[in-house]
């Protein structure tokens, strides 16, 4: 019973994980409106949207080092997780983590 129930949890991981949106985070600088607003906003880049899909936040979910889970929210209040790969521009991850980390404080 066990080994059929871990089984099924390994099919729906893998199931789960070939649909994980492919695409690009990335901040773009922004003119500040209000003083206490950011002075830009993260974006979702991606082949159905290459200009760039604004987010209103990300949340830092889960920390591994050399990958990221990703909680986005966009102006429609749709979720998306996604993880986030240092292998994919690793002159950047560094970067990416202290702003993600940054944030949460």
């Amino acid at each position: 019973m066990a080994s059929a129930v871990w089984l099924m949890w390994v099919a729906f991981a893998l199931g789960s994980w070939r649909r994980t949106p492919q695409g690009r985070i990335a901040w773009r600088a922004t003119e500040r409106r209000a003083v206490a607003a950011m002075p830009g906003q993260w974006h979702w880049l991606s082949a159905a949207c290459p200009e760039g899909a604004p987010i209103e936040r990300v949340e830092l979910v889960l920390d591994l080092q050399v990958c990221l889970l990703l909680r986005l929210h966009n102006a429609d209040s749709l979720t998306r997780w996604v993880w986030v790969e240092r292998i994919r521009d690793p002159a950047h991850w560094t970067e990416l983590r202290r702003a993600l980390w940054a944030a949460r404080a």
